[in-house]
């Protein structure tokens, strides 16, 4: 029993018509700027708050909740590597602040709380 193949080939071209587009130059700028402010936002100092109404701070190396104030110890960043910086550059592993690795004790995610 002999098989036959039959192969063909079938080449198509599509020539769209060209038209210029026009862009509203102004309103992309808006939303760039929009864009950037957005990111801004994200990546700002923050208070975090705990559920009992106090507030993520540091003392010496030393993570504590202490009534809210918005003092420099209690701003904290999160980073592009899931790290919560404090205002000092070090970041919050555990109980304590120390220089930001790669640990796994110093990865945080925002939840929906």
């Amino acid at each position: 029993m002999k098989r036959i193949i039959a192969f063909s080939t079938i080449t198509l071209a599509c020539v769209a018509p060209a038209h210029a587009v026009d862009f509203n130059t102004d309103a992309l700028k808006s939303m760039q700027k929009e864009g950037h402010a957005i990111v801004a936002e994200a990546q700002a100092a923050r208070v975090y708050k705990a559920s009992n109404g106090q507030c993520l701070a540091f003392s010496a190396s030393a993570l504590v909740l202490a009534n809210c104030n918005g003092k420099k110890n209690q701003k904290w960043s999160l980073d592009g590597n899931s790290r919560l910086v404090a205002s000092n550059g070090k970041c919050a592993g555990g109980a304590h602040l120390q220089a930001c690795g790669n640990s796994k004790a110093q990865k945080w995610k925002h939840d929906s709380n």
